[in-house]
């Protein structure tokens, strides 16, 4: 039965989330009531403070989660992706040889027999060539073109040349693997020689192998050679090599894994595989770094720049959206304030007065008696447009008049 664990905490979460959306709706429908009802500005922007953190830290968290959830997702996928494609390699690595070897003797069946014989042997080894050919298709699609781990081999280099040999393929070895090796090492080694005899055997079937061991103290070198094609080794046959298949391809990222480097060429008609391998892995080889752009990790930087500069940019755009709303007709300059005295009849104050208040008030000033009526302007400050100017009417005239800047606080 499946965990509910997820679910529940999903659920959780949800609800949260909820809850916080519903309780900064509360307070800022609280904060705008208290504001157009009592007029109180200070109250008004204070509250923001708690209604903003709230909702940033919803906004962080949920984020936060998304992002835990796909990172999750990523390692799950990299881990299946990964045991997919060490079976594949596995699988292609073993029958592969196998089949090419099957392939080889049918070939010598064909070469030596005559008549029926040699007829079911040729089409004996089209269908291993066909199989071949399958085995690959669908290895591809269950690799994915990525590498897998290394795991522990049964057959020592020793006992494949032994049992190659027995079947009948030419093989001249020229030294041998140094002893104690380390098993990331052996494993590899291994893996070239075999790779080497599975190329042989079905680009050129019957042809000599040469095969040369040889280690200077650091590096383990494996060159492995054969006539690139062979077209009289069975009638209508041969093909040229292609040292770029999957099989070279996986075993070329193996050998870089250990910092050493796999190299195929063809000179002359003949096929070379040559590859150098650290007898130390663990510590870093001299060799290049595989050609290839380096992989990235994290984040791309577009990305980081956006959550940054998007959030940045929208912070901005509604400051100068509050200011321009806070400041449009309602900014008071310095000398019409000095023009409106006390004595002066209220029109003529009006006239040249704003047409509007200002909306900020932060800024406290003295209390006026009962029956005055005070209006406030703003000298345009930024960035909030606070109000810094009053003026009071009183009977018809202008009773009193305030600057807000030269006020004590």
């Amino acid at each position: 039965m499946p965990s509910l664990a997820p679910v529940r905490a999903w659920w959780a979460f949800g609800a949260l989330r909820g809850l916080a959306w519903a309780a900064a709706v509360v307070a800022e429908a609280v904060a705008l009531g208290w504001w157009l009802s009592a007029g109180s500005t200070a109250g008004f922007v204070l509250l923001q403070f708690p209604v903003v953190a709230l909702v940033a830290l919803t906004v962080v968290v949920g984020r936060y989660r998304r992002f835990r959830r796909a990172f999750e997702a990523g390692i799950a996928a990299a881990a299946v992706g990964e045991e997919r494609a060490r079976l594949a390699e596995e699988m292609h690595d073993a029958l592969g040889h196998e089949l090419s070897v099957i392939a080889l003797r049918a070939g010598a069946i064909q070469v030596h027999a005559t008549g029926e014989v040699q007829g079911q042997a040729a089409t004996l080894r089209a269908d291993v060539e066909r199989a071949i050919g399958v085995l690959r298709e669908s290895l591809d699609v269950l690799g994915g073109g990525t590498l897998g781990g290394y795991e522990p081999t049964t057959e020592t280099t020793e006992r494949l040349l032994a049992r190659v040999s027995a079947s009948g393929v030419p093989v001249t070895v020229d030294g041998a693997l140094p002893p104690a090796l380390p098993a990331a090492v052996e494993r590899t080694a291994y893996r070239v020689v075999r790779e080497s005899l599975t190329n042989a055997t079905r680009h050129a079937p019957g042809a000599p192998v040469s095969l040369r061991l040889a280690a200077d103290g650091e590096w383990l070198r494996i060159t492995a050679g054969n006539p690139a094609v062979r077209r009289d080794a069975l009638p209508g046959d041969g093909e040229a090599p292609h040292p770029g298949g999957s099989g070279i391809a996986s075993l070329r990222r193996r050998v870089s894994l250990l910092g050493g480097s796999l190299t195929t060429d063809v000179v002359g008609g003949r096929f070379t595989l040559a590859a150098t391998l650290p007898l130390r892995p663990e510590v870093p080889g001299r060799m290049p770094a595989p050609a290839g752009p380096a992989p990235r990790s994290g984040r791309p930087l577009g990305a980081t720049v956006r959550s940054v500069a998007v959030p940045g940019a929208v912070a901005v755009a509604a400051l100068l959206g509050f200011y321009v709303w806070a400041t449009t007709g309602a900014t008071l300059e310095d000398s019409v304030f000095a023009g409106v005295a006390a004595g002066t009849p209220q029109a003529a104050a009006e006239s040249v007065l704003p047409g509007r208040q200002s909306p900020v008030r932060l800024l406290r000033l003295q209390p006026h008696p009962a029956g005055w009526t005070c209006r406030y302007y703003t000298d345009g400050n930024f960035p909030l447009g606070m109000s810094t100017f009053e003026v009071c009417f009183a009977g018809g005239r202008v009773a009193r008049t305030a600057d807000a800047r030269r006020e004590p606080l």
